[in-house]
């Protein structure tokens, strides 16, 4: 994906309230690991040693497409894992695009953002798929099961 585009979606995602920090740094190396403990509080969130990059494991992002061990903590909070991104937020902006039922309360796919949101009680939270998928597969299916992991840890 080019850089412009990256650059505008995420530059659509922030005017809609959702806080990106950090974003457009993916890493070279399949070693780059980093860990970071949730700092903010968010209704929903489990909050004692609560880790968002330990949320999805390699095994996750390779299905959708990407390289395992790249985990960089993002201040949002939320973890950049190179192929997939996942933020945190409790941003009054949500729904947009085409709902999707049995994740979490309510979920929708955002097609502009390449994102499903996510909101489970209080909580919000934003997957998004950073890499073109494979052929034969939509976005939806590759950011579904990432979508339900995760809600079902909040």
């Amino acid at each position: 994906m080019s850089g412009v585009v990256e650059a505008s979606r995420w530059a659509i995602a922030v005017a809609a309230g959702v806080t990106l920090l950090g974003t457009a740094a993916c890493a070279e190396s399949a070693d780059v690991t980093h860990s970071t403990t949730l700092s903010t509080t968010l209704p929903g969130v489990k909050q004692a040693g609560f880790d968002p990059c330990k949320l999805l494991d390699d095994r996750d992002i390779m299905a959708a497409g990407g390289v395992g061990g790249v985990r960089n903590p993002d201040a949002s909070p939320g973890c950049d894992f190179g192929a997939v991104a996942l933020y945190f937020g409790n941003a009054t902006w949500f729904g947009s695009g085409d709902r999707i039922g049995g994740i979490g309360d309510e979920a929708y796919y955002d097609l502009n953002l390449h994102q499903i949101a996510v909101r489970k009680g209080d909580t919000k939270v934003f997957i998004s798929l950073k890499i073109p998928t494979a052929p034969g597969r939509s976005e939806v299916e590759v950011l579904s099961p990432l979508a339900t992991k995760v809600a079902n840890e909040l």
